[in-house]
């Protein structure tokens, strides 16, 4: 039998030395010609396939050999520790480092851009401000101090054009070759196109007066906006078919390098960023394109700009504390992973009792303990185990009674739907469709519709205070009791059913059958073919709503709730149906949901919705009605019992 390897990678070496094949000798020698031509001849034709093989080779060994690898090297726990520490310790450490480099890119790249837009945009009021300055001399009656600050003009801005004038008399300069701006453009400032060279230009009226200066924008204008900083360039944004170009004519002075500077160092990426500027198209007055501000630089190019200005001391030598914090920090970690390595036994020991006690009561001895030794998280663990092996026969014997509480529940759903109507009865011209979505297994919710005779049909709904099952048990009393009086009505008595006797007869059977606290609201209603009139009695319920000719009618409440008094009087109205008529019946489950701010649905946003898609059918209104309020109260469950009805003449 083999010796247990004493170090992770001497067992690493035993796991995967059966595993060594072509795959990971090709793997081998096509990762060393990678190296190679990524260090001595980087070269794309050489490079490019090398990488792809070698990717390849890594897939192909890692499917064959990861497993394995993974699962040898972390079934002990010790093993397992130590690559976590290894995780822990150096996984990290390239990860801050990588997030450090992407920052200082990302730093980079807003510093340099921003750099470069103030500049710009600084340059842009000069221009602006100098053809304020020049208006309001000439405005001001003092022609010769415009004179004289337009000769100044082309030390500040080398090449420009200047065209001051009031109404059509050219006024500075009177040789002006500058063509008039094309009349509407109002006061503006910024970048200009004009016959697809750039410019910076300013237009400005003020009274008869009207200014127009152009600074022409050479490659030495954009190096110089933040010089030795990279390249600066304007570019056309995709698609566009306007030409811009920069002015050939050379700036006086000190030419400044426009190109992406050396990289200091293997590390010094380039970097590259863009502002969108705008840009009036000198022909088009206030249209504008929108040309892209570039810049190409690398990170040590914007460092150097940053920190170019010099402190009263050497700024190197602040790095000094940065390379001290580094070996600090390198240090701890090191520690860090020695003394990992050192509690991993300890901890292996007190997991294995663990092992050991979970084994036994996989096999039913829940009376098995196991040994605790010292005063630490591990001990309390280990107690804890012992206190959960105690428990767990309590556990199961609650568990039992608690799959029989559910499966009784299921029971009382499944009678509980028996006791709503499963097909709707068949009246010429007259249509009913409901929706009912209850909060809980059970619900206080109750509606039913049945034929009551020939030609007669009778609609209810109604609501039991509270939910759950005393809610559902009132709710099974409530319709068993209902479809008891209206059959012998219409059996016994042979007589046309009052809906305010039945209601009333219904109130007097709850108060004396059940408790004060019981109760609930009920409509009841009797449609009669012959006649088309709708007889009801509204115990207290939500006004139903009568929807006829696009506007909102609501039916009446003849009575108060059901349950509380014996002796509460009942009354009855008729409403006579039109063709087109519906009417919409609802629970509060429908009205009362709150959204986050605690706004309630309301009966004007279902009325709404219910005008705003009467052309629809009466399922389709169900399910937009539902729908409207479970994206209202944004929950996938409802808080209440949801219960609608609608019915239709047609």
């Amino acid at each position: 039998m083999t010796p247990e390897p004493h170090s992770v990678p001497e067992y690493l070496w035993l796991s995967v030395r059966p595993f060594l094949g072509k795959p990971e000798i090709a793997l081998a020698l096509f990762g060393s010609i990678w190296a190679l031509s990524f260090w001595l001849f980087p070269h794309p034709l050489v490079l490019v396939p090398a990488t792809v093989i070698v990717l390849w080779l890594w897939i192909w060994v890692a499917i064959r050999v990861g497993p394995h690898l993974f699962k040898k090297a972390t079934w002990r726990l010790r093993n397992r520790l130590i690559v976590a520490y290894l995780f822990i310790a150096v996984v990290p450490i390239l990860l801050i480092l990588r997030a450090a480099g992407y920052s200082a890119e990302i730093l980079s790249q807003q510093v340099s851009i921003y750099l470069v837009s103030t500049e710009f945009d600084r340059h842009v009021g000069q221009v602006r401000s100098a053809g304020d300055s020049l208006l309001r001399l000439e405005q001001a009656g003092r022609h010769d101090s415009a004179m004289r600050f337009e000769a100044s003009l082309e030390d500040r801005f080398p090449g420009a054009e200047l065209l001051l004038s009031k109404g059509n008399n050219v006024l500075l300069p009177v040789d002006s070759e500058l063509a008039h701006p094309p009349r509407g453009w109002k006061n503006v400032s910024g970048l200009l196109v004009k016959d697809g060279l750039l410019y910076l230009w300013t237009h400005q009226l003020l009274d008869d007066y009207e200014v127009t200066l152009l600074s022409p924008i050479t490659a030495n204008f954009l190096a110089g906006l933040v010089p030795h900083i990279g390249k600066v360039a304007i570019v056309p944004e995709p698609g566009s078919k306007q030409p811009m170009r920069l002015h050939e004519a050379e700036d006086s002075g000190i030419r400044i390098s426009n190109e992406i500077p050396p990289a200091m160092s293997r590390f010094d990426a380039e970097i590259s960023h863009a502002k969108i500027f705008k840009a009036a198209l000198w022909d088009s007055p206030n249209v504008y394109a929108k040309p892209y501000l570039a810049l190409f630089s690398r990170i040590s190019a914007v460092s150097r700009v940053i920190f170019s200005d010099k402190a009263d001391y050497d700024q190197s030598e602040l790095l000094s504390p940065l390379y001290g914090i580094l070996v600090v920090f390198l240090f701890i970690q090191l520690i860090s992973l020695m003394i990992g390595i050192s509690l991993s036994r300890s901890i292996t020991g007190a997991v294995h009792d663990l092992y050991q006690g979970t084994v036994r009561v996989t096999g039913g001895d829940f009376r098995s303990k196991i040994p605790i030794s010292g005063n630490d998280q591990l001990a309390s663990l280990s107690g804890s185990f012992n206190e959960m092996t105690t428990k767990v026969e309590q556990l199961l014997v609650v568990a039992k009674q608690q799959e029989r509480i559910v499966a009784e529940l299921e029971i009382a759903r499944a009678v509980q739907a028996q006791l709503y109507p499963t097909k709707t009865p068949v009246c010429e011209g007259f249509h009913v469709a409901a929706k009912y979505i209850p909060a809980l297994s059970v619900s206080g919710d109750y509606y039913d519709y049945q034929s009551v005779g020939e030609g007669r049909i009778a609609v209810a709904i109604g609501d039991v205070a509270g939910k759950g099952i005393s809610a559902a048990l009132l709710m099974a009393a409530l319709a068993s009791t209902v479809r008891t009086q209206l059959r012998f009505c219409e059996e016994a008595l042979g007589q046309r059913i009052s809906t305010a006797q039945l209601v009333g007869q219904l109130n007097k059977h709850l108060c004396a059958n059940t408790t004060p606290e019981k109760y609930a609201t009920f409509f009841l209603s009797i449609y009669d073919e012959t006649t088309s009139e709708l007889h009801y009695t509204n115990g207290g319920h939500l006004q139903p709503l009568l929807i006829r000719d696009g506007k909102i009618e609501k039916l009446e409440v003849n009575g108060m709730v059901v349950g509380l008094f014996p002796h509460a009087p009942y009354t009855e109205s008729t409403l006579q149906m039109l063709p087109g008529d519906m009417i919409v019946f609802y629970t509060d489950g429908v009205t009362e949901p709150e959204d986050a701010y605690d706004e309630m649905y309301g009966e004007d946003r279902l009325a709404e919705l219910v005008v705003r898609n009467s052309q629809l059918t009466s399922t389709e209104i169900l399910e937009k009605i539902a729908a409207a309020v479970e994206q209202w109260t944004h929950a996938p469950e409802s808080r209440d019992d949801l219960t609608l009805l609608i019915v239709r003449k047609s």
